[in-house]
């Protein structure tokens, strides 16, 4: 008989499928957190996505304004082939208050496209991007964001705008990741600038959208979307007023030769009076720029022994046995804090113009006991600037004797002149900064030390040219030239722009000049002001898109006169019945290779010779010519020089060799010659139209850098 095990368990029938059950739950659970790990995914991967694509919207805003920065620095298509057209930019948009009273003054929706940014028509070389970049209203950026002086925009519906063939250079891959990314928009407008001040922080403003869009079932969504705004300061490049300028002494004894500006000192200068004893020029009345003595047509007679018709216009028209008289340099004139040394008095002009001296013997170009600065170079700008690589600005640490440099403290070392000389290979016009000995500030006491002399002469210079272009910044204790003018190139450029004096013109023909404010803008404007007859305002601030205009011919028609003649009938021509202008001098230039040949005042010399200038404003095909009016620049000349632009050094200058130089020399630490430095000024240092696009060389940079 079978016992049954009282101890086994028995399973109750009610707990059977229990396991069923638990299994299910346990599914279910794993099911819940596999689709939370789906949804977790599929989150992160939502926002990877959305991070990706406002990242590659703002890289393509920022590569935006990049590409409006090269606007500005390189303005000219033949070199640049991003700068927009007129036609591609819309400039009726701008409203702006250019006086700062707070009512607005510049309106084209409502006053229409003559207050438009640039005039808003095609005037050949007057760029949109180009140089003045401030000045008159129509050449400052006064508009605002929601009314720009410049907006360019892509229409997603319009295929081929300008917007969208800049923006497949970004995906020149066709990469699915990058389709639908393209820049939006582009304004450009003021700067920020204070109203109480009346003070403006740079050229202007340029706000850059990029956006992203996908499109999907024939629906367009906009997925992503930033804006970069940057504010582009104008590059603080040296504004020298003359070819030689020192805060130290200026002492010249041998063949010095300073053309076209002339020489400008804190302390003393000594031109030792001989032979070589620099004019005669055009006769001054004080050292501003636009101030020769008196040269209009109807200009008081200065003799008073044998009164009659007898001013300066008249001996530079009839001096030279009846015909005009050759004046060596019309633009030459010196300044010194100190003194003189051939001066025959401490007068502030020892020898002011005395007709019965006359044109030949005048020095009334020098001045002494003045009040100039001299223009030091911020050392730590530069450095800093040329220190981030920027396009064409090179920086150069010093690597021992000789003296040596080495490009960003790094490779091999070489000589100042292996850095500079534009005609090796690879070696572009820039920013050349030149550290010294030590690294450190050499100014106002800050510790850095000079490096030491820096020797320019044939034997350094390896290849059979030499020529430098830029700014050339050094830090040497002194600069020493010689033997170097057998290796210049021959360069074209032009002379600076003829003389005349900028004392307004009468413009509503009441026989005053300066009783309307429309006048009192025309007196020293830097601008040689004409105004046709009917003309409400000046036409001379528009002369890029008067030239080559029937009027303006007929203008210059007008105005030629013959040998030993007074233009304007020898009356006063800003007051006259029909096109009033400012008193000016028409030059008869040398020839194109003759450039120490003298000038000769001559108003009809147009009439039979032709010269150019270069340019081409009417985009007529032709090279601009000179005319018998007052030209904005001077003939074209050649010039065999090995610098092409400015050179600044802490130290001084102690050549005794040559240095053919187009541009400016700044020698802090003083100028002494015992050879023969010829240094021509380039007066677009002046003008504000310099650097040259075709240099390619910064202009601008940006001070302020927002992302929204």
């Amino acid at each position: 008989m079978r016992h049954r095990n009282t101890d086994e368990t028995v399973p109750d029938r009610r707990e059977r499928g229990s396991a069923l059950v638990l299994t299910l739950m346990v599914m279910v659970i794993m099911t819940f957190f596999g689709i939370s790990f789906l949804m977790i995914s599929e989150t992160e991967n939502q926002i990877s996505v959305a991070d990706r694509d406002a990242r590659q919207v703002l890289y393509m805003a920022t590569a935006g304004s990049k590409l409006v920065e090269s606007w500005f620095n390189i303005p000219d298509s033949a070199y640049n082939p991003f700068v927009p057209d007129r036609s591609e930019c819309d400039l009726d948009e701008r409203v702006g208050d250019s006086d700062y009273d707070g009512v607005t003054d510049i309106d084209v929706p409502n006053n229409g496209v003559g207050q438009r940014y640039r005039g808003g028509t095609s005037t050949g070389t007057y760029r949109l991007f180009d140089k003045p970049f401030r000045g008159a209203v129509r050449d400052t950026f006064w508009g605002t964001f929601n009314n720009p002086d410049i907006l360019i925009e892509n229409d997603l519906d319009v295929d081929g705008e300008f917007l969208d063939d800049v923006s497949a250079l970004f995906n020149t891959d066709n990469s699915p990741t990058l389709e639908g990314v393209h820049l939006s928009e582009i304004r450009i407008y003021a700067p920020p600038y204070d109203e109480d001040l009346q003070q403006r922080f740079g050229i202007c403003t340029a706000t850059i959208t990029a956006a992203k869009v996908i499109e999907r079932g024939g629906v367009r969504r906009r997925v992503a979307e930033r804006t970069v705004s940057v504010v582009f300061q104008e590059m603080p490049f040296p504004a020298p007023g003359a070819a030689i300028e020192s805060a130290n002494d200026i002492d010249v004894s041998g063949n010095f030769g300073v053309y076209w500006g002339g020489a400008f000192t804190e302390t003393d200068t000594s031109l030792q009076s001989g032979s070589n004893f620099p004019g005669p020029s055009i006769p001054r009345e004080n050292t501003s720029r636009f101030r020769w003595a008196d040269f209009a047509p109807n200009a008081v007679d200065l003799d008073a022994v044998t009164p009659g018709t007898q001013n300066v216009l008249w001996a530079l028209l009839t001096e030279d046995a009846g015909g005009p008289f050759g004046v060596k340099d019309p633009w030459l004139f010196f300044r010194a804090n100190g003194s003189i040394a051939e001066a025959p008095n401490a007068n502030d002009q020892p020898w002011p113009f005395d007709i019965t001296v006359g044109i030949e013997d005048d020095k009334s170009i020098f001045f002494q006991n003045q009040t100039y600065v001299f223009p030091e170079l911020d050392y730590d700008f530069w450095k800093q600037y040329t220190q981030m690589r920027m396009r064409n600005a090179s920086y150069y640490k010093y690597a021992g004797a000789g003296p040596l440099f080495q490009r960003n403290g790094v490779g091999i070392a070489e000589d100042m002149e292996y850095w500079t000389n534009t005609t090796r290979p690879h070696v572009d016009a820039g920013i050349f900064f030149f550290d010294s000995m030590n690294s450190l500030n050499p100014q106002d006491g800050s510790g850095g030390v000079l490096v030491p002399d820096i020797k320019l002469n044939s034997s350094t210079v390896d290849p059979n040219e030499f020529l430098m272009e830029g700014v050339i910044y050094t830090n040497a204790a002194l600069i020493d030239s010689s033997g170097i003018s057998g290796k210049a190139v021959t360069t074209r450029v032009n002379m600076p722009a003829e003389p005349f004096l900028d004392t307004g013109i009468d413009i509503d023909r009441d026989g005053t000049v300066g009783n309307t404010f429309e006048e009192i803008e025309t007196v020293g404007n830097g601008v040689w002001d004409f105004a046709y007859y009917g003309s409400t305002e000046s036409d001379g601030q528009y002369y890029d898109e008067e030239y080559g205009t029937s009027e303006f011919w007929a203008f210059e028609s007008e105005h030629q006169v013959g040998d030993a003649t007074f233009p304007d009938l020898g009356d006063d021509p800003r007051i006259q019945p029909d096109t009033v202008h400012e008193p000016f001098l028409n030059l008869a230039y040398p020839e194109v290779d003759e450039a120490d040949d003298p000038v000769w005042v001559d108003f009809d010399y147009e009439l039979f010779t032709v010269r150019t200038m270069g340019g081409d404003r009417d985009e007529d095909g032709n090279e601009d010519r000179m005319t018998s009016l007052r030209d904005r620049r001077g003939a074209q000349i050649d010039l065999d020089i090995v610098l092409n632009g400015v050179w600044y050094n802490e130290g001084a200058y102690d050549g005794s060799g040559n240095l053919p130089v187009f541009g400016s020399i700044l020698m802090k630490g003083g100028f002494q010659a015992t050879g023969s430095p010829d240094v021509w000024f380039n007066e677009g240092l002046v003008l504000g139209d310099w650097p040259p696009a075709t240099m390619q060389i910064p202009r601008v940079y940006v001070s302020h850098f927002d992302v929204e």
